[in-house]
């Protein structure tokens, strides 16, 4: 599907080193993928959220909150819950900020 090239350089270093990764479609199942592919979904889908992308197409908070939900199992650390809430409070935000909006289009504010 696509090559993913990364040149990082050491701190101290003046030599650059490339990582190649190759993005090969092996047509699995999205329920088959996992749990770290999910997740990072989520994540993805979360920026594009934030931003209003363009390429967010029908995204929504809560398919992505379900989305992280589903693949919180290994979460030693609490990081994968502590992005959930953090999505949950940016919905909620976001349906804030969208009926002050509306409001203001309706002249009831």
């Amino acid at each position: 599907m696509m090559t993913i090239k990364i040149r990082y350089k050491q701190p101290e270093s003046d030599i650059s080193k490339l990582l190649v990764y190759p993005v090969i479609n092996n047509d699995e199942a999205w329920e088959q993928s996992s749990d770290n592919f999910r997740f990072s979904s989520a994540v993805a889908e979360f920026g594009l959220m934030l931003r209003s992308s363009a390429y967010k197409q029908s995204s929504s908070y809560q398919q992505l909150i379900k989305m992280a939900e589903g693949v919180k199992s290994d979460d030693i650390n609490g990081y994968r819950s502590a992005f959930v809430q953090l999505a949950e409070k940016a919905a909620a935000l976001s349906t804030s900020l969208n009926n002050v909006q509306e409001d203001k289009a309706n002249g009831t504010k």
